[in-house]
Order: C-alpha cells, then sequence, then structure tokens
C-alpha cells in the first residue's frame, strides 16, 4: 500500500520523538535517589543517624521534606558508652533487663533502648554468651506488663535502635553485607590474603510500629567499607 511520502514524515518525527523521551528518561531516572521516594518522610522527623565507615563519617537528619545528608564527624566515645549500639562484647548494663523473657540459651544486649515513659523495651537478641556476633533480630517487651510481645527476624544485622519522642514508633538501623557485590582493588586483595578482609556494608533505616510492622524504610548509603552507625530521635 502506497504511504504518503508527507505523513511518512511525519510518522517518522513522532517515533524520533518518543525515542528521545525514552532515551531521557533512561539516562536521567537511575540518578533520582530513591531517599525521597516513598511518602513516610514526616514520620521519622527528628530522627538523626549517624553513619561511619573507615575513611568517611555521615550524618544523615530526617525531617518532613525528606532526609538530608552532611558530612559527620566520628567519635569513639559514642561507640564506646552507648547502649543503642551494637558492641562485640556484652555489657554489664544489660543485667537489668528482663532475661527471662526471652528463653533458655538467648539474652537482650546492647543494642536496646528504653522508651521515653518506660513501659516498652527494644532490644536485640542473642545466643547466651559474652561475645555478641551482629544480631539480625530484636524483641519487643512490654516492661510494664513484662509480657515478651515479639521477636522480629530482619534479616539484616541490627546496629541500633531509637524510640520516637512519642513512644508511638521506633526505628532501626540496619546493615547489609554486600561484599560480594563490590568491585574489588588491589587493597582489598591484599586485606584479604593477609587474613584481614575488608566488608562492605548497605545501611537501611527502619521505622516500626508498636505491632513490630514496618510502618517505613529508607535506604541511607550503600557499599560502605566498614559501615555501621547509631540513631538519636529527638
Amino acid at each position: 500500500m502506497f504511504v504518503p511520502m508527507k505523513r511518512l514524515r511525519s510518522d517518522l518525527k513522532f517515533l524520533l520523538k518518543l525515542i528521545i523521551v525514552a532515551i531521557a528518561n533512561f539516562v536521567f531516572i537511575p540518578w533520582v535517589p530513591n531517599i525521597y521516594a516513598d511518602g513516610c518522610n514526616s514520620l521519622g522527623s527528628g530522627l538523626r543517624i549517624n553513619i561511619s565507615g573507615i575513611d568517611e563519617s555521615w550524618l544523615f537528619i530526617w525531617s518532613a521534606s525528606g532526609i538530608e545528608k552532611q558530612k559527620g564527624v566520628y567519635s569513639s566515645e559514642d561507640f564506646s558508652f552507648r547502649l543503642n549500639i551494637h558492641r562485640p562484647s556484652s555489657d554489664k548494663r544489660s543485667g537489668d533487663l528482663p532475661q527471662d523473657l526471652l528463653g533458655v540459651g538467648m539474652r537482650l544486649d546492647v543494642p536496646f533502648a528504653m522508651s521515653d515513659n518506660g513501659q516498652m523495651l527494644i532490644s536485640s537478641a542473642y545466643p547466651d554468651r559474652y561475645v555478641l556476633i551482629l544480631s539480625k533480630r530484636f524483641a519487643i517487651i512490654d516492661l510494664k506488663t513484662r509480657k515478651l510481645l515479639r521477636v522480629i527476624d530482619t534479616g539484616y544485622y541490627v546496629e541500633s535502635l531509637a524510640w520516637s519522642p512519642t513512644d508511638k514508633h521506633f526505628a532501626v538501623l540496619l546493615s547489609e553485607d554486600v561484599t560480594s557485590q563490590k568491585w574489588k582493588g588491589p587493597v582489598d586483595w591484599i586485606a584479604k590474603f593477609l587474613g584481614h578482609p575488608r566488608q562492605y556494608y548497605t545501611l537501611y533505616v527502619d521505622i516500626y510500629n508498636l505491632n513490630g510492622e514496618i510502618v517505613c524504610r529508607k535506604v541511607l548509603i550503600e557499599k560502605l567499607l566498614q559501615g555501621r552507625g547509631y540513631l538519636d530521635w529527638e
């Protein structure tokens, strides 16, 4: 069937526009940070997330308009004395927690946090031993009734915990070991050869309600060398 040249040119121009739009979307959409993508921004207002790696530190400030990322300052004291951050050995202050609620062979230990009203506790759960290998589980406990409400397996490592000022929600800082996904350079190869492999982590923050349901998740930083951190909720 014969197609008039004028119509053919018009169709080609239209097709060219579609191709240009498709290319633009392909190029620019991946650069939109997914940290601002969902609609739960206001929920985490006042939450401050401190993240550190081997050679960099960041502070994430969560407000109703999104999350602002700025340079942070690493403080070894924060990691040494805080109760809401993981450390590799048991903290004697965890002895005051209701250990009997968790069951035989398990214990509650750092990181843990009590709600401002003193009625609720969130705490990482471990096998009952002195050395604390990063746990993927945490418990929600009603201190007023001395009842274990729920034990949650997050699938990722629990780095830090914090309650919202209203005590209606709590936040969990999680890390995922993504070393296998990271392209390795000479320093990584040498470190592994010497028996001290370098590990890379992607860090997330989840917000839960009192029923232990996730109501919000944010990806903070990806493939950070020896990434870890802690939470403050003001």
